[in-house]
């Protein structure tokens, strides 16, 4: 039980709170409860300084730990890191602890200085107290958890699982999987960005039942969370006997909607590209920490066990009988895996250690079962591993696609 961070201060706290009430009040002759408002305005504004005070040091471990997370982890885990409500929430109770005490203490002045202060003010005066001071030491010990490679590699992985399961869940009910998006016909017209910013949703229900209406199918060629500019490009509709060649406008107006501002939590690129950063980052010269690396690689083969039967890649969505049809793009497995491993592969393949953690994410990819392009995408990867005579020599090796869609190696001439 006293493993447990909270249970050896807990206990300190009750054997305190036991000595104080048992020992604290002998040889008092008078009520040892009843305090004075004099003597109640000066605990007031000790205790408004005492929490100042532990204010001042949640502000200083917030900026230091900002400072750490953006060194080790990059700057994609400080913006994650960055949106926990824990801070908003602890200095929320920390400014409606001061502004309770401030204005108590303001009250005390309409009182007679020898008369007995008011008990329920000082019971929540104290428990204010106690509470701020507790959410200090819990503040530092999450804190902590943020210099920990493990843990960070963890929050990462949770939100990559948190993000692809709900980009899942806002795929039509009726939606197919493809392996890819259809070829474009000479006779499709482009569909342009409303506004600049990044996709953050598209309404395939409201598109479908425009598609019936003006006859016209429509292929989404960029996924959620792509940075666009207006005008841009980011798909086409083919039009269908008797469509009407200002169609497709219609069909996307205000089904397609561009965030200004990047939802973390709908692009699932963001967070992966922040598990990948903290490889990265331990890999370089400045840092050279390959065994953190080597942790992030860990925590990927996990994730990506998980991740496997989420549906994420390309849909079609139909309304039958060969009408018109919405194909959306999405990130399949394979570019996941990819977008993931390619940098640690190109700083890592030097470093037999972490050579070592790839041939074991490689091999527990073997094991899922894919498709033909999410298998492809895989191999593709394991090529990109050097074997143990190459690593140890320090050279590097590079795997690819060739014109064929096979996984090819290709090692650098000497």
């Amino acid at each position: 039980m006293l493993d447990n961070i909270w249970a050896a201060p807990l206990l300190g706290a009750i054997v305190g709170l036991g000595i104080g009430v048992a020992v604290g009040t002998r040889g008092s002759s008078e009520d040892p409860w009843t305090i004075s408002v004099e003597r109640s305005r000066e605990t007031f504004a000790n205790t408004l300084a005492l929490i100042f005070t532990a204010l001042s040091i949640v502000l200083a471990l917030a900026s230091v730990a900002s400072q750490g997370v953006a060194s080790r982890f990059g700057s994609r885990a400080l913006r994650i890191y960055a949106r926990r409500s824990v801070d908003r929430w602890i200095i929320s109770l920390f400014a409606m602890s001061a502004m309770f005490v401030f204005v108590m203490q303001f009250n005390m002045r309409r009182l007679d200085e020898g008369a007995p202060a008011p008990s329920v003010a000082l019971v929540t005066a104290a428990l204010l107290l106690v509470v701020t001071g507790s959410s200090v030491v819990w503040y530092v010990a999450s804190l902590i958890r943020w210099f920990r490679v493990d843990r960070v590699a963890g929050r990462l992985g949770e939100l990559v699982l948190s993000v692809a399961h709900e980009l899942a869940s806002q795929r039509h009910p009726q939606a197919t999987a493809v392996e890819g998006l259809p070829e474009r016909p000479d006779s499709a017209v482009d569909l342009l960005a409303p506004a600049t910013g990044h996709i953050a949703e598209i309404d395939v229900d409201v598109i479908l039942d425009r598609c019936r209406e003006h006859d016209v199918s429509v292929v989404i060629s960029l996924p959620i969370g792509y940075p666009v500019v207006e005008g841009q490009p980011i798909g086409w509709a083919e039009l269908r006997d008797g469509a009407s060649g200002d169609a497709p406008r219609r069909v996307v107006a205000g089904s397609v909607d561009v965030a200004r501002r990047r939802e973390v939590l709908l692009s699932i690129e963001y967070p992966l590209a922040a598990l990948s950063d903290a490889a990265i980052i331990a890999l370089s010269t400045g840092t050279n920490d390959p065994n953190s690396a080597c942790e992030v690689i860990e925590e990927m083969i996990f994730l990506f066990h998980e991740l496997a039967p989420v549906p994420l890649g390309p849909y079609v969505a139909s309304l039958g009988d060969g009408g018109p049809s919405v194909t959306v793009a999405g990130r399949n497995f394979g570019e996941l895996v990819e977008l993931a491993t390619m940098q640690i592969c190109h700083y890592g393949n030097s470093d037999p250690y972490v050579t070592e953690w790839l041939r074991r994410l490689a091999t527990s990819l073997q094991v899922l079962d894919l498709g033909p392009v999410d298998r492809r995408r895989v191999d593709a990867f394991a090529a990109r591993i050097p074997d143990q005579t190459t690593a140890a020599s320090g050279t590097t090796a590079s795997g690819y696609l060739d014109d064929g869609g096979r996984a090819v190696t290709a090692k650098p001439a000497s």
